[in-house]
């Protein structure tokens, strides 16, 4: 796990630009991903994007599920002080 995280640009990203960023994003900063997540969810506003949106929640959650299973996993270094989340479907 790397420990030095960079600095993350605070502003405006489409609903696209977040879908196809977070699931790079979730494996350095998942709870920055979370926020990401929620920011998108808020973001949701046709039925493609619902698709588009529960297709990426999919990844990022299998995603930390499968990282919860490496041997080099270590909750409280991957998350910090904050308890694992998991990102949640637009319905």
């Amino acid at each position: 796990m790397v420990k030095a995280k960079g600095q993350i640009f605070r502003g405006y990203y489409p609903l696209n630009t977040l879908l196809e960023n977070v699931g790079y994003l979730v494996k350095w900063n998942p709870r920055e991903a979370m926020i990401w997540m929620e920011e998108a969810r808020a973001m949701v506003e046709t039925e493609k994007d619902s698709e588009k949106y529960n297709k990426k929640v999919d990844q990022v959650n299998q995603f930390l599920d499968s990282l919860e299973k490496k041997h080099y996993y270590d909750k409280k270094d991957f998350w910090g002080a904050y308890s694992p989340e998991r990102a949640v479907y637009h319905w």
